[in-house]
């Protein structure tokens, strides 16, 4: 298949010898990773550039030459993988090709597409949702492991048997979550309505109030409704 484009970037990428890699989507129960590869290990199959400038929502043209895609293929190890390339860098993503269990990879379909600017189109979705999934997924970590902590639900647990411990979140007792949604809402509410507004009706719940916290979920409590969450 020709996969020649009229196009200023060249047909493959300028790689350096070893990039960060990692996977799509990692295993169960495995972290997100990252690892050095060496391109020249690998098969280029085609380049995915975005082509000619396109209109945009702000009434001129775009061009979205600062994000490059390419498609490769490792056959020994059967393995596939997208490469990106923008202003914050270069990364690989990869992922298995299951041809031999007759299951089509998404990255052989995007390949097989003649018209490389759709290549791209689709390129760009899969790793803008894996790049922003793996934000959000660190984000909502912080944010837990923030709520516990100001609750005091994380707890320091020795390893039997080893010189090392590990940290355990508590969980939230029965209720609590419901308390802490009703409040954060309420505060949400307030931004809604103008400083004016709030002045002339007065408040209408203290400034100052906070959830209440339950006894059982005091770090240590006999009473606790459920087993503590292994955090590592």
């Amino acid at each position: 298949m020709d996969y020649t484009y009229p196009h200023h970037q060249p047909p493959t990428p300028n790689v350096s010898a070893q990039e960060k890699a990692r996977r799509f989507a990692p295993d169960y129960d495995q972290e997100l990773t990252e690892w050095e590869t060496a391109p020249s290990e690998w098969q280029h199959l085609c380049s995915c550039r975005f082509g000619p400038a396109r209109n945009s929502h702000i009434g001129h043209p775009w061009s979205g030459d600062s994000y490059r895609y390419d498609l490769y293929a490792r056959p020994e190890h059967r393995k596939l993988a997208l490469r990106w390339q923008n202003g914050s860098g270069c990364g690989w993503l990869t992922c298995d090709d299951l041809e031999r269990r007759e299951e089509t990879n998404l990255l052989r379909v995007i390949a097989a597409l003649s018209d490389e600017s759709r290549r791209w189109d689709a390129c760009h979705f899969l790793y803008q949702t894996a790049h922003k999934t793996a934000l959000a997924a660190a984000l909502t970590e912080t944010r837990r492991l923030s709520l516990a902590f100001l609750e005091h639900r994380l707890k320091r647990v020795k390893v039997r048997g080893r010189n090392a411990h590990r940290v355990e979140v508590l969980p939230q007792p029965p209720g609590q979550a419901e308390v802490q949604r009703r409040f954060t809402v309420a505060a949400w509410a307030r931004t809604l309505i103008p400083a004016e507004a709030r002045a002339s009706r007065g408040p209408r719940w203290p400034s100052t109030a906070s959830p209440p916290t339950p006894r059982s979920c005091t770090p240590g409590s006999k009473t606790s409704a459920s087993a503590p969450i292994a955090l590592f």
